[in-house]
């Protein structure tokens, strides 16, 4: 691999106009290192993140192609354990397959990074109960800090994911011990996927913007972030600018809807609702909030245009309606038991951010 990114990264700067600091810049590896690198002309290896990073800045369109042949050349356990994280972190399923048959019956470290792999690549053919219950009982078998911190990084999307009081308490357990982690690309990978926590934990609990933009950004500046995780970065800063700039919040949102796409995400199908949602909550008439495709966020907007028969017709025909549709319910029958109801189940889920919107609009209605 070292002579293929030496011929790579001599072929980029032999073409007019490329410079080292290029690559430095784009990938955030140090001008000295990529010097040095050079200067041994190959014989020299890069950490798997630095590889990582100069490869997808210069082989933009195939990028991940060049990185799944060369997983499959790693023997040694940390180059093992990196390619498990690259295969699952950018959805490479055939890779990730060939992994674990391959390295299967490796014993100690291998051996428990293999069992938490397959169980994350598996956990979405479980149920809620049999995906909790596989979870803790790794728990009880894994003994290396980085291989428990992935595993609670796991947990933590089984149990937390209508719930941020918890995402609160799980941040204060885990902050000593994310940066405390040998250096390497599984490190460089469990912080961006903390930074998220933290950005996620930022909003929708503790109601700090500023920090979970600042969070969110840092996960956007990443060579290493997968397109599942910067979408998910652009998603929260739609939601973050969605009372401060409609266009602002209605860009990230749509980067968000691409990246979900380009990661085979069936989030990016959401992204009409919460486009719709923007719009509507800032007053705007927009026949885009009509094709949303949800029954809820189409009855917004017919409330938002004063068309409020409509807006009541659609609610009623919902066999359940969700907070928010509790929310427009009570606004277009000015009856405040409903907006309550729907207050109080998204005050219990945590979701402080979105629980202010309601107190906001009782004063329509009160």
């Amino acid at each position: 691999m070292s002579n293929y990114l030496y011929q790579l990264v001599s072929d980029y700067l032999s073409i007019e106009g490329n410079k080292q600091v290029d690559i430095s810049k784009a990938t955030g590896i140090s001008k000295p290192l990529i010097s040095m690198f050079l200067d041994k002309k190959g014989q020299k290896d890069l950490q798997f993140s630095n590889s990582f990073a100069i490869i997808r800045y210069i082989e933009e369109e195939d990028y991940l192609d060049v990185m799944d042949d060369y997983c499959r050349t790693l023997t040694k356990p940390i180059g093992i354990l990196s390619s498990l994280e690259y295969a699952s972190n950018f959805n490479r399923r055939d890779l990730l397959d060939d992994l674990l048959s391959v390295h299967q019956d490796h014993k100690g470290e291998v051996k428990e990074w293999i069992d938490i792999y397959r169980f994350e690549r598996d956990k979405g053919l479980l149920t809620p109960e049999m995906a909790w219950e596989r979870c803790r009982s790794l728990f009880g078998k894994v003994t290396i800090p980085e291989a428990l911190l992935k595993l609670e990084l796991i947990e933590s999307t089984l149990t937390f994911k209508h719930n941020f009081y918890d995402m609160n308490n799980f941040l204060a357990r885990t902050d000593r011990k994310v940066h405390v982690l040998r250096e390497g690309f599984l490190k460089d990978s469990l912080l961006l996927k903390y930074d998220l926590q933290r950005a996620y934990d930022s909003l929708y609990n503790r109601m700090d913007i500023q920090d979970a933009i600042q969070n969110a950004n840092k996960i956007l500046k990443s060579p290493l972030a997968s397109d599942f995780i910067v979408a998910s970065a652009n998603h929260l800063l739609g939601h973050a600018y969605q009372g401060h700039s409609v266009d602002l919040a209605i860009r990230y949102l749509e980067m968000a809807q691409a990246c979900y796409k380009k990661a085979n995400s069936k989030k990016h199908e959401q992204m009409e609702q919460d486009i719709a949602f923007v719009l509507s909550i800032n007053n705007v008439i927009h026949d885009r909030c009509l094709s949303c495709g949800d029954e809820e966020e189409v009855a917004h907007q017919h409330y938002v245009r004063g068309e409020v028969n409509k807006a009541l017709r659609l609610l009623k025909s919902q066999s359940q309606l969700s907070p928010f549709g509790k929310l427009y319910l009570g606004l277009c029958t000015k009856n405040v038991h409903h907006v309550f109801e729907g207050y109080g189940e998204m005050k219990q889920s945590g979701n402080n951010y979105f629980a202010t919107f309601f107190t906001t609009k009782l004063d329509s209605i009160i």
